[in-house]
Order: C-alpha cells, then sequence, then structure tokens
C-alpha cells in the first residue's frame, strides 16, 4: 500500500491532485478542512492505494511528500482486526476497514506545521543545525519541527542566545532538545514483560538470532529459558533454532500449526521464560500474514514487532499497518550497525504508540543486544555522547 498527503484550494481540486497520482483506485482515507496555511493548501486529502505491479500510474512531475501522523496506540488495539477466510485470505471488505481505521486513529495527532519555513522563536542559528541533523537521520519533518517548537518552549530567551559563545549555544540547544526526545521516549523494563515473548517482522529482519540473543540475556539473568520456533517454512530455520538451543543449552520445540503451538506452550509451563520465533511474512503476502496471526491466536504475553533500525519510512508505516492485527505491544530495532538514519526508530514510537523493548547491533551472540533507552536513542540521533 502507498499513502501520500494531497493538497488543493477547495475539495475538487485536491481529489483532482489525488487522480492524476493514484488513478481512479484511490481510496480517501481523510479529508481535512485547514484554515492556518496558504490558500492553495486549504484542503488536505490522505490517499492510500495498494501497488499492483501490473497497473501504470500517471504522476505529476512534481515531487508530493509522504507524511504520515501519529497513532494512539489504546485506539488503535481497540479496533477489531479482520479474519482470514477459509482460505487464509483477508476480505477485500475487511481490509479495506482495517486501511481506513488505522489511518483513522493514526489522523488524531494535531497538524504540528503552520505554513512553511522555520518558526519565528528560533533566533539562533543553532536550531538550523538540529534540524538539518535531525532530517539527515531519517526524523519525519513534521516530528523534526515538533521537536524544536518544543524545546524552544523550554529556553526562557532564546534572543538572549545571542550574547553567549556560539559552541556554548549550540551545546545548550542540543541539550535541550535531547531532553525533549528522551522525555517522549517509552521503554518496556525487562521486569515488566510478559512470560511468554513471540517475535513477528517482515523477512530478513534477524528475528531468530534476535531470538537466541534473548534466551542468552534472559538466562543471563537466571530464568529457566525455552524456545519455541514456527518457522517451519525458512530452509534451514528449524535446524538454526535448534542448534541455538544446543549452544545455550535449552529446550526446543518446532511447531508447525495451532495446535502443536499450544502443546508446547502447555509443555513449557514450568519455564520462567518462552520465546517464540516466526518466519518472516512480507507485507505483499496477505494469505501468508492472515495465516500466521490464525496460528499465534493461541499465544497469550508480549508481541515484540522486530524492524531494521534503518527502514525508510514509508516501509515503516505498510508494517505497522499490516502487522496491527497481531497485537503488537512493543518494537524491537535490530542492524543498528548497519545504517546512520535512526530516525525511523524515533518515527516509529510516535506512529504506533508502542514502547521500545531491545537494540541489536551487530551478528554476535549473545553480545550484540542491549536493553533500548531514551539515552541511547537520544545519542543515536544527536551524538551526545
Amino acid at each position: 500500500m502507498r499513502v501520500k498527503r494531497f493538497f488543493g484550494r477547495d475539495s475538487s481540486a485536491a481529489l483532482q491532485e489525488v487522480k492524476l497520482a493514484f488513478g481512479k483506485n484511490a481510496v480517501v482515507l481523510e479529508t481535512v478542512q485547514r484554515d492556518d496555511v496558504p490558500p492553495e493548501r486549504r484542503v488536505e486529502i490522505v490517499a492510500a492505494i495498494d501497488y499492483d505491479p501490473g497497473l501504470k500510474i500517471e504522476r505529476k512531475s512534481e515531487k508530493i511528500s509522504t507524511d504520515i501522523v501519529s497513532s494512539r496506540r489504546a485506539a488503535a488495539l481497540s479496533v477489531t482486526s479482520p479474519e482470514p477466510d477459509s482460505a487464509g485470505n483477508l476480505q477485500a471488505t475487511d481490509y479495506e476497514r482495517l486501511q481506513r481505521e488505522l489511518h483513522s486513529v493514526k489522523g488524531m495527532m494535531g497538524r504540528l506545521l503552520v505554513g512553511s519555513g522555520l518558526s519565528e522563536g528560533w533566533s539562533h542559528s543553532g536550531f538550523a543545525d538540529l534540524l538539518n541533523q535531525l532530517l539527515a537521520r531519517k526524523v519525519s519533518s513534521e516530528i523534526a519541527y515538533d521537536l524544536l517548537t518544543q524545546t524552544q518552549l523550554e529556553l526562557s530567551d532564546t534572543a538572549a542566545l545571542k550574547k553567549r559563545p556560539e559552541t556554548f549555544i549550540k551545546e545548550l540547544l542540543k541539550a535541550a532538545l535531547a531532553g525533549v526526545i528522551m522525555r517522549q521516549v517509552k521503554v518496556l523494563k525487562r521486569s515488566e514483560m510478559a512470560r511468554v515473548i513471540t517475535l513477528v517482522g517482515p523477512t530478513g529482519v534477524g528475528k531468530t538470532t534476535t531470538l537466541a540473543k534473548l534466551a542468552a540475556a534472559f538466562a543471563g539473568a537466571g530464568e529457566r529459558v525455552s524456545l519455541i520456533s514456527v518457522d517451519t517454512y525458512r530452509l534451514g530455520a528449524a535446524a538454526q533454532t535448534l542448534e541455538y538451543g544446543r549452544r545455550l543449552k535449552m529446550p526446543v520445540e518446532i511447531v508447525k500449526d495451532r495446535k502443536e503451538l499450544l502443546a508446547a506452550l502447555n509443555g513449557f509451563a514450568g519455564f520462567d521464560r518462552v520465546l517464540i520465533d516466526t518466519m518472516g511474512r512480507s507485507i505483499r503476502d496477505r494469505k501468508g500474514l492472515a495465516e500466521l496471526c490464525r496460528v499465534l491466536k493461541v499465544v497469550v504475553g508480549e508481541t515484540f514487532l522486530v524492524l531494521p533500525a534503518g527502514i525508510q519510512e514509508e516501509d515503516l508505516l505498510e508494517n505497522l499497518v499490516h502487522f496491527r492485527p497481531f497485537g503488537g505491544t512493543s518494537l524491537l530495532f535490530t542492524k543498528l550497525d548497519e545504517t546512520s538514519c535512526y530516525g525511523s526508530i524515533l518515527n516509529g514510537l510516535r506512529y504506533a504508540q508502542m514502547p521500545l523493548s531491545f537494540f541489536t547491533n551487530g551478528q554476535k551472540v549473545p553480545d550484540d543486544i542491549e536493553i533500548a533507552s531514551a539515552e541511547r536513542l537520544a545519542d543515536l540521533l544527536l551524538d551526545i555522547i
């Protein structure tokens, strides 16, 4: 699915922009009338279209920015997820409803920008420098502006900053921004995690390796840990999990359906921690996603949505949409060592309104894993340490 915002002087003009970009198959998710923007942007329409390799879509030459607003977790979790049919497919009407409902709750966030350009209160060039740094790290433009606006409000007299040395001012602004970021970061404490934890996510994000790292971390804290793999689809996945279990001296069960999964959970009832690995599913594989979701319905516990730290904003949104039926309770970001653009971590927190749990930053088991923290994310974005 592709989601974009379109603007016009009135509804007719905005809809024409939608038609030119997405064609007749577009779905309008939200229409907003605004009075605080230039006349040519008075009506805003959020529209979406499913990708179709066989469909040729005419696009205007100008770039129309993608902009996703945040969701509220409570509202998102209160929406009933669509059930797959007997063949494992989501019904078309249910799928469209899922898209509309998710974007409806995402529309709860107020507009953060008035017009365009920098705020008048940003009286020092240090604000522009920080804005450029946030954007370079791929923080969403609206989130970046919001963070800096909050930073400016926390400083009693930004005009007086001009009287201080340049280096001092920039460090002060960076420290204030770091404080704003850290106060917005929610982290799921290890002591608050459920006994059963399931890892879900797209293909290639490193879920099985992450499972082994988590297992070693929990075992290192004195817990009795067992492993379950629902990944009988990927070649060698079961063997990899069994090998990790052998090295870590933990029991492993390989299951292929809901009945076997329930039996494995009952068999591991005496363990302090049960970790469940699942096969990666492409967001285009609706049947596979629905089938996996149905299998996991018997699991009660935490569900960590595993995503790579360098994921692009539009891909981030699509994964949040398509994995929402799994009832994720936390975000786990992998491959911090493979990117320098960590903005998607912050974007994900805003969009999904779920806490962080862990970061992974390499392939070594059990070393390359760390409990996520607000300070760590602020450092990734601002280089404060």
